[in-house]
């Protein structure tokens, strides 16, 4: 699953793609989307979706404070971040972000 891209929709039929870096020192320093998930089956199970200014600050340079959280609710316990680098206003990154919140309804948004 390292270095790909994986689509995902929107509740508004709009689709994402996110990176899973195989590196996460990889993460750059842009702004952008971002979620938590678990692999499951051959799919994702999505626990957590963020937004930020920088992903690298946010992702890596800080302990995000919804990781332990994550850890508990992955299923074997992998837990992988996949990213959405983006030049959007924050409008338009927070609008992404509640769009798959709405669409998933990860278990750690709220």
């Amino acid at each position: 699953m390292g270095n790909r891209m994986y689509r995902f929709y929107g509740a508004s039929g709009m689709w994402y793609d996110y990176r899973l870096p195989s590196d996460i020192s990889r993460i750059p320093a842009v702004a952008g989307n971002y979620m938590f998930a678990t692999p499951q089956n051959s799919d994702w199970r999505i626990l957590y979706v963020g937004e930020s200014r920088n992903l690298q600050d946010r992702l890596i340079n800080n302990s995000h404070e919804k990781m332990e959280d994550c850890i508990l609710n992955a299923h074997p316990g992998r837990v992988c971040i996949l990213y959405h680098a983006n030049q959007w206003h924050d409008g338009e990154r927070r609008y992404a972000e509640q769009d798959l919140i709405d669409a998933v309804r990860p278990p750690l948004n709220n």
